[in-house]
């Protein structure tokens, strides 16, 4: 995949827990770097770090997976998996409540500076309990945004709430963007 077709875009990443998602978006992220001057870009990184729960390794914020320049507008929201990283459907929904309140921070501080470029890691944990109007005014402020989101089914379906709002959220994402990009589980 080569940033420069997907330039003046908005691109969705999908695909199950470990498919290399943040790995491509990195990748892609890299390219940008290179090809767009650095204060035209964006990232907001709504991804816990890396982890493994339940079995299944988790999560991984852009700057695990390359060196990001000093410069580089980079927003590192302090979120957790809400199914994965919970004990109980309380403290789940309390989590993803919690997420949303700061990755909503991040998004309305990127619409009132925005960036010709955005990325944003792991956009499903905002649409747990995000508002996908929030997202959708983001998204319009770019010229070219790439995100990367979970549709799969490894992780846990409980509780259900999260579940159906991440795959209707997703879904309709799919729809607002140009280039959809589904990953197969590695």
């Amino acid at each position: 995949m080569d940033y420069s077709r997907l330039r003046g875009m908005r691109t969705l990443i999908v695909g199950e827990v470990g498919s290399g998602k943040t790995t491509l978006t990195a990748e892609l992220l890299a390219q940008a770097i290179k090809a767009e001057p650095i204060e035209a870009i964006t990232v907001l990184d709504f991804a816990p770090r890396s982890f493994t729960a339940r079995g299944l390794k988790a999560g991984g914020a852009i700057d695990e997976y390359i060196q990001l320049p000093r410069e580089l507008r980079y927003i590192k929201a302090c979120v957790r998996g809400p199914r994965l990283q919970s004990k109980t459907r309380v403290e789940a929904l309390a989590i993803a409540r919690e997420n949303a309140r700061e990755t909503s921070r991040l998004l309305e501080a990127y619409i009132r500076s925005p960036t010709p470029v955005l990325f944003v890691n792991d956009v499903t944990i905002h649409l747990h309990a995000g508002s996908l109007s929030l997202l959708t005014r983001a998204l319009e402020e770019a010229q070219t945004a790439i995100l990367n989101a979970y549709r799969g089914v490894r992780i846990p379906a409980e509780p259900l709430e999260i579940t159906e709002r991440e795959r209707r959220g997703v879904a309709e994402l799919a729809k607002r963007v140009d280039v959809v990009v589904e990953l197969l589980p590695i």
